[in-house]
């Protein structure tokens, strides 16, 4: 009877989850009630209870509230906005230069919010007219602004880095760091995409800039520049934590934005009440996930997903692919941060049994969970793209970031060959 518990509460979850309830409340309403029917109603409330204030307590929770104050501030005040046009000076003179220069742009946009869907908005506003207006196909055009901006979950500080290693207790800081690499090879495969996409259009007249004058007109980066250094530049060298750098980082933009008269009254309690709102949101789920995980565990269905899998008489990379496989369903239905809460207190355990890095592992789930962005129904960036100009049908969105998909693949096989290109990093701090 105890053993059935941990499978029906999944099933009753994921039950609520189609008839609508939010995954937070999901989440709670059947580890409560498995915690009851295991332990007893006073436990099960002792359980909930300490785990909430334990965890919410944490000096390490504060990070997240700190990336998303300084990713609202950095998108909401528009400091950021001409990344896009310091990419295109660089590529403009390349055929597909405006993809490229989208690509770039978001790039660099991450490096300093932290937040994909504020990347396609910002970015996608000068990008796809300039890509419109070139002759590119829309569906190409458009899947390179939502699949681009998922590069933001990837370079640091990105808040899907910071909520997997709040789940797992694993250091943020050096899963911070072991995203810069493999977010610079998702732009480099990006890249590719864009040139493969452009082989067949006619060059249209480009506007080449001189060297000079793009060195020139890089200046307007010293803003990202400073940002980079006072959050990323910090953490690597040990200087602070990621609580003390969010601090750091949110203090510098606000700054900033003040000293450059682009913050209003009006517009910071705008910024403060969304980054509550955004804030509570991100806390609840991530308390749900943990309470969700101590009832799997108290009815030892963990231990037997554990047992069962390494019991298996397979190569671990089998097991893994099946794990990937499983993730990409669960991006069909879930949004990113649903996938983790939902999914980590199983998998996550099995993939360390099997001893796969956990730094490692953390790296491939946010690039799954950037592919859940672009891929339909909920993908989130392709609608978000898609508001950018209503007449394109969404369709037409998801067509285009099909291609980035296929990259996305490609990248998690190099990871999983070179495991290196995410542990250097981390290792060197």
């Amino acid at each position: 009877m105890t053993a059935a518990i941990g499978p029906v509460g999944l099933i009753l979850f994921f039950a609520l989850l189609a008839l609508g309830v939010p995954i937070a409340f999901s989440l709670l309403g059947v580890s409560f009630l498995g915690l009851v029917i295991l332990t007893g109603s006073k436990a099960a409330f002792s359980t909930i209870t300490s785990v909430s204030f334990n965890y919410i307590a944490s000096y390490t929770m504060s990070v997240v509230p700190l990336f998303i104050l300084m990713g609202m501030t950095a998108s909401a005040t528009g400091i950021l906005e001409e990344v896009f046009d310091v990419a295109r000076k660089w590529f403009g003179g390349f055929k597909g230069g405006e993809g490229l220069a989208a690509i770039a742009g978001n790039t660099v946009f991450a490096a300093a919010s932290g937040s994909s869907l504020a990347a396609c908005v910002v970015i996608g506003r000068g990008a796809l007219p300039a890509m419109r207006k070139a002759g590119y196909p829309l569906d190409l055009s458009t899947g390179i602004i939502a699949s681009s901006g998922t590069i933001a979950s990837m370079i640091p500080p990105s808040i899907l880095i910071c909520i997997y290693g709040l789940i797992v207790d694993e250091s943020i800081g050096k899963l911070l760091i072991a995203g810069v690499i493999p977010g610079i090879l998702e732009a480099f495969l990006y890249f590719l995409v864009v040139l493969w996409g452009v082989r067949k259009m006619k060059r249209k007249e480009m506007t080449k800039s001189p060297f000079w004058e793009k060195v020139v007109y890089t200046r307007h980066l010293w803003i990202v520049l400073l940002i980079i250094l006072a959050v990323m530049g910090t953490i690597y060298t040990g200087v602070c934590t990621p609580t003390e750098a969010g601090a750091i980082g949110a203090l510098t933009v606000f700054l900033l934005c003040f000293s450059l008269r682009r913050l209003t009254f009006d517009l910071l309690k705008k910024i403060l009440k969304d980054t509550v709102r955004t804030t509570g949101m991100v806390f609840i789920i991530l308390v749900s996930a943990v309470v969700f995980s101590r009832f799997l565990l108290v009815s030892g269905f963990t231990e037997s997903v554990v047992s069962a899998v390494t019991g298996l008489d397979v190569s671990r990379y089998i097991i893994f692919a099946l794990v990937v496989l499983c993730y990409m369903a669960l991006g069909c239905f879930l949004t990113a941060t649903a996938m983790m809460v939902v999914s980590l207190p199983l998998f996550y355990p099995a993939m360390m049994a099997l001893g796969f890095d956990s730094i490692w592992f953390g790296i491939i789930v946010v690039t799954l969970c950037e592919v859940a962005l672009i891929t339909p129904p909920v993908g989130m960036n392709a609608y978000v793209t898609q508001s950018l100009d209503p007449t394109i049908p969404l369709s037409t969105v998801f067509k285009g970031t099909s291609y980035f998909v296929i990259a996305d693949v490609i990248r998690i096989i190099i990871l999983t060959l070179f495991p290196v290109l995410v542990l250097y990093l981390p290792g060197t701090m």
